[in-house]
């Protein structure tokens, strides 16, 4: 027998046992499964976007670090350039400067591997192609912003360096 033959005795063995009690979009498992059948691409794409927004969250985590260790690395040099009166924006301009052309050599690095990867990721996209230029677009503003978001911290504490300090440490 056909699933949706019995929808209709269904309907009225509910209503003998309680007419209040309405049976409303009734169909079979399978009419239920066809319907929502893009649960898997919108599984896909939450689980894509969580791991994307995990993996900028480790980025901004891992560019503060390495540029906090290279600041401090840099503690001597930065600490003769205040004293020999290097202003605070200078000192930050330094620090900044050289996340910025890491960021500008990672997305020239980086766009041509997405562009690759697209081709790997085409079965999981819906409604969008595998060189979207807005989202290209998008990874091409906020990778640099992130790098710039994660090198500020260590050049305001650039400025608070102590240049005599800074020199008797090494």
């Amino acid at each position: 027998m056909p699933p949706e033959s019995l929808i209709e005795p269904l309907r009225r063995t509910v209503a003998d046992i309680d007419k209040q009690l309405p049976v409303i979009d009734a169909m079979s498992v399978r009419q239920e499964l066809d319907m929502y059948g893009y649960a898997g691409p919108r599984f896909a794409l939450a689980l894509f976007s969580a791991f994307a927004a995990a993996a900028m969250l480790l980025t901004l985590v891992g560019i503060y670090g390495v540029l906090a260790f290279v600041t401090a690395q840099r503690t001597k040099e930065i600490g003769i350039h205040i004293a020999l009166g290097a202003r605070p924006l200078h000192v930050i301009w330094m620090v900044v400067r050289q996340a910025a052309i890491l960021a500008v050599i990672g997305v020239a690095v980086g766009l041509p591997l997405a562009l690759a990867a697209g081709h790997f990721a085409q079965s999981e996209l819906i409604h969008t192609s595998q060189r979207d230029p807005l989202t290209l677009l998008a990874a091409i503003c906020i990778l640099p912003l992130l790098a710039l978001t994660g090198t500020l911290l260590p050049a305001r504490r650039a400025t608070a360096i102590n240049p005599t300090e800074a020199l008797r440490a090494e």
